[in-house]
């Protein structure tokens, strides 16, 4: 074994002290060591009520045979300065405690002896000689110096525990570490590969500060191959100038005829270090690195990443696994278009540089190239544009010609090969193969167009058989979303509900299409219609709690769905007649015009609040709408649309003012404001 002598007596002392103060410290509780109460148990292997129970440690461990279980109650344990013979040597014991929060055992003494520091002889002797070794469900807490751990057992098996300090030997033949957390010191390491030929770390975690499992050896060094298996583990690690290595940091300087084999399964690394500073250049990997020393590097290592072989005899096989493969940190660069052996198809190539490690991967890219055409149709091109023939690669976008000119007529736009009609100088994103765009004409005679009106739906225009949609000049109103456009006499429309206006809390009910014939369904959510005339369809929303087919005003039931003209005849006639009924002057189409007919109806009161809706006019000629909205808010005839999770001071509180009512909801507002009217009486 390796020899060092250090005289570090105050440092080691302070270190040491600043680590027992990040541990958790338990109290001794019933039957914790000391108490004369049981504080250990042998398990029996049946029957739980037949455990034998023990006042310490140390004896539970010498009555217990090979293959026992001991069951460690609440408190700190060790068995440090115990003799192994007689004890633990050549027993495989399992150690199960109460919780890490609950139970520690401590590794070594309690401030290593200054006299050995750099030497082997402040570890645990404890288990010198013994089989496999287990702890369950603890803390095990070592110190921040060297050379510190367990002795010469065979195997060691650490499952769900919490690990504090750093530490050197474990099993020596393997160490196996399962649901492990381990807290190294700050800026130094959690762990050394120092006697075990195998470890096992599965699902661990380590909260580091720079530096976190060094694979490196003097012990065993050139006498086998050392394998470290990582798998499914998080390392979260705050590196520093001081401390910033890889969090399996690799010296094969001394392996000699060994190797490190090391398999990397699914783990990751999450650091607070946005310049990389952890990141081994050589490795392009905070997972994996050599400390950016190149005499650690001498190609005596194996890194299996995802069981791919991603580093042998000291070089990278592949990019795949890096850090800047991950986040895509790449510069890239391209040559020009250039023609290629087969026809129709251009190559460029490609270079990518990695930004962290210099890494460069050059690529042809290919793309097919389409012919564009232009077919002018009897019209005469215009002025110093060139229609011929000419050449685009997939993904390459395109702008369409200006219009042509022909006696006679007038241009009506660029017709493609799917029917689909442009205006001139659109832009296209790209093609999807050859095109031909050949010139649309309509005669000069007085063309006779109607109004389309669109509100919380979309629509598509068909002339002729031909989509003109893209080429209409269509107006939206920012504040309603309604959309107007001028479309051709006879054309074929069909609007179709746009979901994302539907408002919250309500459902789509029925098209609201003024004089249209009833020759269809109008509470399909796609319409379907000839432009003879001006044409208004606006969709008309109910609550989500009312089903649909009828509603319920009062004690008046409305509309019937009987077929599927007779819905919107059945809907419309029986809100109308109910509001005859109740004197209703007319049916506002926003939440502002409600609020004004109301306060209006009752005589235009004020409202008991002063605050004034930051979503309506704040000038003089809005004051009305600011008292309207604010009594009608105070008198709950009208829902309030603000998020009633969240508590918005009384001036934040917004009115809505131009969300859309349906004739239900006007309804029931006007007969509430009716009754309000009549009680006030």
């Amino acid at each position: 074994m390796k020899q060092k002598s250090q005289n570090r007596f105050l440092a080691a002392l302070l270190a040491v002290a600043m680590m027992l103060q990040m541990l958790p410290m338990l109290a001794f509780a019933d039957g914790a060591p000391g108490t004369g109460k049981p504080v250990a148990w042998i398990k029996d292997p049946y029957d739980p009520a037949k455990n034998q129970g023990f006042t310490s440690l140390e004896e539970a461990v010498n009555k217990a045979k090979s293959g026992a279980t001991i069951i460690l109650e609440e408190g700190n344990y060790t068995l440090y300065g115990v003799p192994s013979v007689g004890s633990t040597k050549g027993k495989d014991l399992t150690f199960v405690g109460k919780g890490p929060d609950k139970t520690a055992w401590n590794i070594g003494a309690k401030v290593p002896d200054p006299a050995h520091y750099g030497t082997e002889y402040n570890g645990d002797y404890s288990f010198d000689g013994a089989g496999t070794v287990t702890f369950k469900n603890m803390t095990l807490r070592s110190g921040s110096v060297d050379y510190l751990g367990f002795i010469r057992p065979d195997q060691t098996v650490v499952d769900n525990c919490v690990i504090n300090g750093k530490t050197f030997y474990w099993g020596y033949t393997s160490a196996v570490f399962t649901d492990t957390t381990f807290n190294p010191p700050n800026k130094d390491y959690a762990i050394w590969t120092y006697s075990s030929p195998t470890m096992i770390f599965d699902n661990c975690t380590f909260n580091a500060t720079g530096k976190v499992i060094n694979v490196y050896t003097d012990y065993g060094a050139g006498k086998r191959d050392i394998k470290v298996n990582f798998n499914n583990c998080t390392v979260n690690s705050i590196p520093s100038f001081f401390a910033r290595k890889q969090a399996l940091n690799i010296n094969d300087s001394n392996m000699a005829g060994y190797r490190y084999i090391i398999h990397i399964n699914n783990s990751q690394t999450t650091t607070a270090d946005p310049d990389k500073i952890d990141l081994d250049k050589t490795t392009c990997s905070r997972m994996f690195g050599f400390g950016g020393k190149k005499d650690n590097n001498t190609g005596r290592t194996q890194v299996y990443w995802n069981d791919e072989l991603v580093w042998n005899d000291g070089v990278r096989l592949t990019h795949s696994y890096t850090d800047g493969e991950h986040d895509k940190a790449f510069t890239t660069s391209y040559s020009e278009w250039t023609s290629s052996d087969a026809e129709r198809i251009a190559k460029r190539e490609v270079t990518k540089e990695c930004k962290y490690c210099g890494w460069t991967k050059k690529e042809w890219e290919t793309a097919s190239v389409y012919r564009l055409q232009y077919n002018l149709n009897e019209g005469v091109g215009a002025e110093n544009v060139d229609y011929s023939d000419a050449n685009y690669r997939q993904n390459e976008s395109v702008t369409l010609k200006a219009a042509p000119t022909r006696e006679g007529y007038q241009f009506a736009g660029w017709l493609s090969l799917k029917g689909k009609l442009y205006k001139a100088e659109s832009e296209l994103e790209q093609l999807t193969g050859d095109e031909v765009f050949t010139a649309q004409w309509k005669k000069d005679e007085p063309v006779v167009n109607h109004t389309l009106t669109v509100t919380g739906g979309t629509f598509a225009v068909k002339n002729g058989g031909i989509d003109v949609t893209d080429t209409l000049e269509t107006s939206t109103d920012e504040t309603s979303g309604k959309q107007t456009c001028l479309v051709p006499d006879g054309a074929e429309v069909t609007v179709t509900l746009d979901q994302t206006k539907v408002p919250e809390g309500m459902v789509f009910d029925l098209w609201s299409t003024g004089e249209l014939p009833l020759d269809q369904d109008y509470k399909a959510e796609s319409i379907t219609f000839t432009m003879n005339d001006d044409v208004d369809v606006a969709a008309q929303y109910r609550s989500a709690d009312i089903e649909d087919g009828s509603d319920v005003v009062g004690p008046i039931i409305v509309g019937t769905a009987v077929v599927a003209g007779g819905a919107l005849v059945g809907y419309t006639l029986g809100t109308d007649l109910v509001g005859q009924m109740w004197g209703l002057p007319y049916f506002p189409s926003n939440r502002s015009a409600l609020a004004m007919m109301l306060w209006e109806d009752a005589g235009k009161p004020m409202p008991e609040s002063e605050i004034l809706y930051p979503d309506v006019g704040q000038e003089e000629q809005d004051m009305d709408l600011q008292h309207a909205a604010r009594w009608a808010m105070e008198h709950d005839l009208m829902p309030d649309l603000n998020d009633q999770d969240t508590e918005l001071p009384p001036e934040q509180v917004k009115f809505y003012p131009d969300n859309m009512v349906t004739k239900i909801s006007v309804l029931r507002a006007w007969k509430k404001a009716q009754d309000l009217k009549q009680n006030a009486q």
